[in-house]
């Protein structure tokens, strides 16, 4: 009786939530119900498990609702919406010349036989170990910057040969790598910072730039970013936030990266869980600073502070998201993504509690400190993406990058990405970002991983079908003369574009017919029809793009 029960409650409660959201629209849309993982077929759910509720016709936006249940049978669930789902804009969206991300369905309205597909990066291997005597075996929380304007840090007219810096937290303090290239790394040895070995006895010069913590602020982070907000003094032009424990941070200014002080404003008064990484930048899109910190609601998570100037901050809101809400995320790693300032992307942390992969002896036998041999749990990066605001959209749940092979990749808190997001010029058409592996072994050392610019997420068509398959983007205006692709093809495949009107009409000399064919891989590929490549007597205009693909990748449009 009692599983019939949960049966009928589960689709009651599904049914529900449909009912909820097709009250919002004139007309009725079908949906669909997506388990994750299926629910069973007879007796109680004792996991957790996320109902997606999809809407499939007609054409239009509602929010996406999800049911959740923690534990106990299937009427333990509760129906909610989620307030992060992205409201239905009010006419066309305005991408003017800037670049777009298919990192999310912010410019998809559908897709017939197409699909977001999560890419994997590769591993580049070790560039940097923590393997000083200062630094001891906990050394995390990175952040990598590129300074395009050299090693000196003064503004210029034209950028000089870039450098690249790493910031790690050691058990000394916080301390800084270089590189010209973001993969042959250096330690600088400053003359005031001096390290004495206890059990040899020996002195060394330090790449510390920040001093330990006192007792009761303890080891935590130090995250800085260069300020690109305009008419930034120069002696503000990179800026941080450093400290930790149970207090909000302190804010710090320099000019050059590596000679800092306090900034003459109080902390941010706001409450947290301020031990781990907690970043921050100013975002040219939302023209504010933002800060991005971890605090437990139950599980950790992510909330979000902002301020006009540095100074005063608003009390941190919790970041929402469409889906994945009971993760924990230990760190955020969010940061603006280069090529496309006003997409943030977020390397976060997500820690797997109460499980284990290994026993006690193999965390012995594998050099682990004592300080971790008996916790549980483990990490993965996951990607998570924001448009401001505060909203992340998980269109993946999965790992972005797993743990790996061997038991150093399998014990608790082994794996933090660091925050930074650059250009490495050994491949001048991919993006490098890096992740600290192995906390807790003297093994402790820093991966580069690479993927091609933009190649986040791609719009994914197979093998052709009888027409190809396709996707057709919402309304949008653009500035510009041209359509820029960043894909790739398989030599069977290819891409043609379509322009429509705002309802969905082809537009004569525009339609997918008429365009040649894109073939090849590229980051930068203009589009060309029958008429050639001219847009100008489009911009501005109400227009739908139609891609029609088979065995491609589409990773990113811009209009120039």
């Amino acid at each position: 009786m009692k599983q019939s029960y949960c049966r009928l409650f589960y689709m009651l409660a599904t049914m529900a939530a449909a009912s909820s959201l097709c009250a919002q629209q004139s007309e009725k849309p079908e949906f669909r119900y997506i388990a994750n993982p299926p629910p069973p077929a007879t007796g109680p759910h004792t996991g957790t498990l996320d109902v997606f509720i999809q809407k499939l016709k007609p054409q239009g936006e509602l929010p996406l609702s999800f049911l959740k249940a923690e534990h106990g049978d299937l009427a333990a669930w509760k129906a909610e919406t989620s307030p992060a789902a992205a409201p239905a804009t009010a006419g066309p969206i305005n991408i003017g010349s800037r670049r777009e991300l298919f990192v999310d369905d912010y410019l998809i309205d559908k897709m017939n036989g197409t699909r977001l597909k999560l890419h994997e990066p590769r591993c580049e291997g070790t560039v940097f170990r923590f393997d000083q005597p200062w630094d001891g075996v906990f050394c995390t929380y990175a952040t990598i910057i590129r300074d395009d304007f050299g090693n000196d840090g003064k503004a210029a007219s034209a950028p000089r040969a870039p450098v690249y810096r790493l910031y790690y937290v050691s058990d000394h303090g916080i301390c800084v790598a270089e590189s010209p290239d973001g993969i042959r790394w250096t330690r600088p040895e400053y003359d005031d910072q001096v390290f004495t070995d206890k059990e040899t006895g020996k002195t060394f010069k330090m790449n510390r730039i920040l001093s330990q913590f006192s007792k009761s602020r303890q080891k935590a982070s130090f995250a800085p970013f260069i300020d690109t907000r305009p008419d930034v003094p120069a002696d503000q032009r990179y800026k941080g936030f450093f400290g930790g424990s149970w207090t909000p941070p302190d804010l710090m200014t320099s000019a050059d990266g590596l000679h800092w002080k306090s900034f003459p404003a109080k902390r941010p008064a706001i409450q947290g869980d301020f031990d781990s990484h907690n970043i921050g930048f100013y975002s040219e899109s939302e023209k504010c600073y933002v800060f991005y910190y971890r605090k437990s609601r139950g599980n950790r998570w992510v909330y979000r502070s902002t301020s006009p100037d540095f100074v005063d901050w608003t009390e941190g809101v919790e970041m929402e998201a469409n889906a994945g809400k009971s993760d924990q995320l230990y760190t955020s790693s969010t940061t603006p993504y280069f090529r496309a300032p006003h997409v943030y992307i977020a390397l976060a942390s997500r820690y797997t509690a109460n499980r284990s992969a290994t026993t006690e002896e193999q965390r012995v036998a594998a050099g682990l400190s004592k300080d971790y041999l008996k916790a549980s749990g483990f990490n993965e990066t996951v990607l998570l993406t924001s448009r401001g605001g505060t909203r992340y959209d998980r269109t993946f749940l999965e790992g972005f990058i797993r743990p790996g092979l061997g038991v150093k990749a399998w014990t608790t808190r082994s794996q933090y990405a660091a925050c930074g997001i650059v250009p490495t010029p050994d491949i001048d058409t991919h993006l490098s970002f890096y992740v600290a592996r192995e906390l807790g072994y003297k093994s402790n050392h820093l991966e580069r991983y690479t993927l091609r610019y933009d190649g986040f997420v791609s719009v994914n068509a197979p093998v052709a079908g009888p027409k190809g398959w396709e996707m057709v983007t919402k309304p949008l205006t653009f500035s510009g003369k041209r359509l820029l692709l960043n894909y790739s093809t398989g030599a069977t495949g290819q891409i043609q574009v379509e322009i429509q009107d705002a309802e969905g009409k082809p537009l004569p000399g525009w339609t997918a017919k008429d365009c040649q064919y894109t073939v090849g891989d590229e980051i930068e590929r203009p589009v060309l029809w029958k008429n050639g490549g001219d847009l100008s007597t489009l911009a501005g205009k109400s227009v739908r793009l139609r891609f029609v693909m088979w065995d491609a990748d589409l990773y990113a449009i811009r209009f120039e």
